[in-house]
């Protein structure tokens, strides 16, 4: 008995330890297009088409349906301007407002 709760105790903690605070993925896609209100934000949307490579991080993985659906954050240059390359290429991880590449 006393085994099989030192089996649930530390199942309890190794789950805990591996919470995700943050998702991440690796990526390099082609940009299908550019969206911006001009004084907020940026976004940039891919298609699963257009997907390189992605591959999900081994523990916290960033699904792909959620890069899909919600698109990549990327700052405002110049206070109004959105730049985007055509090709992206990186880490995708997530933030409080959004996806980001790093």
């Amino acid at each position: 008995m006393k085994f099989l709760s030192f089996i649930a105790l530390f199942s309890l903690f190794t789950t805990n330890s591996f919470a995700c605070s943050t998702y991440e993925a690796q990526i390099i896609a082609d940009v299908v297009r550019v969206e911006t209100d001009s004084m907020m934000t940026c976004k940039a949307f891919i298609s699963a088409e257009s997907i390189q490579m992605y591959n999900e991080h081994g523990l916290c993985g960033l699904k792909l349906e959620e890069v899909l659906e919600n698109g990549i954050d990327f700052p405002l240059i110049n206070g109004h301007d959105c730049e985007v390359e055509d090709t992206i290429s990186g880490y995708l991880y997530t933030t409080k407002t959004g996806i980001s590449l790093d």
